[in-house]
């Protein structure tokens, strides 16, 4: 017994494990028709349903060979744990394609199986299908891998839908955020404008398969446990390279480096992928239109604030270059000349021979005359003629005979010089000590000391 089947005719996957009852509007399905078929192993299945609404039989689907070899007890012919393999990635599809459905509630989401019914062989991993309102593309496709994928995988699966579905239909691969499917890195800290408050984004390093979508026009993103889709745009890292009328050293010099978005689809020479997160219910918009609104906005806030930090970076370079550059034909002022210290005066010279010279008279000046030599009396019986003789002094008068002699004037002693007062007050020696005087005093009364009696 087997409540999963594929309609060959419209693709659709059709489970009655959550509701059996919904049998009862299929069509039938026999061997001959060959309507109904197992995902599995591509034998043809046929529908068994109740025959009236208060039957208490369940609806099925069964295989034609039930007694084939090699088969389980409902008749499937696989082994086991390939059977085991593709009920696990059906039931994933089908639990994103019931996410979506509640998620968005006005949008017409279905599983179907994108590839041709081809008796014996397994059917290809399903997809869920959204179709879109008038608005938008006609119809999203949505890819859940599971199992490691290699680039011919992703060529073909790409080629397989484009053919089903046309090539305006969008496809969307929701990875896993496994370690197979999801390379993280060390999250980046953004501000987009808008944002209040900084956020911190996730990043990760594509795999050359997530590449390969995107260049086949897909798009990739993250589907996690808590329903949360991360949604990728590119980043590629560069140094800014200076303008000759820019400046990028001292401070700006750690602002050189920088890094630049690429969205909604990141560019094929990004170096990482940053995450935007979004609520599964979010996808559908406002206008019945299958695409991440909300994380759009996020990366155009993130761009324009990327326009932003390029403007102001590159001002302040510009302003540094001129800084400099006016400080440069700016006219060195002459440099002010180093305060000289005044020398501090020499000490005095209290020597002998500078008191000596201190208290030596100045020579007798010109206009002082030399005392007259005294004059012996004469005798009275003879008169005493002096004859005339030349004067040292121009100012001394000759005596005549008829003139009396005049007194000399009189002359001021010269006046001792004193040395200038000195501008720092002399060293005084310290006063010399008593010790020696005593000694010599003592020394004097030693004879009179009182001597012993004998």
């Amino acid at each position: 017994m087997s409540l999963r089947a594929w309609d060959t005719v419209t693709g659709k996957v059709i489970d009655l494990s959550g509701n059996p009852d919904s049998a009862d509007d299929l069509p039938d399905g026999t061997s001959k028709n060959k309507r109904y078929a197992c995902d599995m192993c591509g034998q043809v299945l046929s529908l068994s349903r109740r025959r009236s609404p208060d039957s208490s039989y369940t609806s099925r689907f069964a295989h034609e060979h039930k007694k084939q070899a090699g088969a389980d007890d409902d008749g499937c012919p696989a082994r086991a744990d390939v059977q085991k393999q593709i009920s696990d990635e059906v039931q994933i599809v089908i639990d994103l394609g019931q996410a979506l459905a509640h998620a968005l509630p006005g949008m017409a989401i279905c599983v179907e199986y994108p590839g041709p019914f081809r008796p014996g062989k397994p059917a290809e991993a399903p997809v869920v299908v959204c179709r879109n309102g008038p608005d938008g593309p006609p119809v999203v496709i949505i890819d859940r891998p599971r199992r490691p994928l290699t680039i011919d995988a992703v060529r073909r699966r790409a080629a397989l839908v484009r053919r089903r579905y046309g090539p305006s239909a969008l496809h969307y691969w929701f990875f896993a955020d496994d370690p197979e499917h999801f390379r993280e890195l060390r999250p980046k800290q953004v501000k987009p404008v808008g944002v209040a408050a900084p956020v911190r984004h996730q990043r990760v390093r594509p795999t050359n398969q997530q590449l390969a979508i995107v260049a086949m026009g897909g798009h990739v993103c993250w589907l996690q446990r808590d329903r949360t889709v991360l949604v990728p745009y590119g980043g590629r890292e560069f140094w800014h390279v200076p303008d000759p009328r820019e400046d990028w050293s001292g401070p700006m010099a750690g602002s050189r480096k920088d890094w630049e978005i690429s969205h909604p689809q990141p560019a094929p020479s990004a170096h990482w992928w940053g995450l935007v997160p979004i609520p599964l219910s979010s996808l559908g918009g406002t206008k019945r239109v299958f695409a991440p609104q909300d994380a759009y906005l996020v990366m155009e806030g993130l761009e324009a604030a990327q326009e932003r930090r390029w403007s102001s970076l590159r001002r302040r370079a510009r302003e540094q270059y001129n800084q400099k550059r006016a400080s440069a034909e700016r006219p060195a002022s002459s440099p002010l000349p180093a305060p000289q210290e005044d020398p501090l005066p020499a000490a005095p010279d209290f020597s002998e021979a500078s008191e000596a010279q201190a208290v030596e008279p100045s020579p007798p000046s010109q206009a002082a005359a030399p005392l007259p030599a005294p004059v012996e009396p004469a005798a009275a019986s003879e008169p005493v003629v002096e004859e005339a003789k030349p004067s040292s002094s121009p100012e001394r008068a000759v005596p005549s005979s008829s003139a009396p002699p005049t007194a000399p004037a009189a002359t001021r002693p010269p006046v001792p010089r004193v040395p200038p007062r000195p501008q720092v007050p002399p060293v005084v020696p310290p006063p010399r000590s008593a010790e020696p005087m005593l000694r010599r005093v003592l020394g004097s009364l030693w004879p009179f000391r009182r001597r012993p009696k004998r």
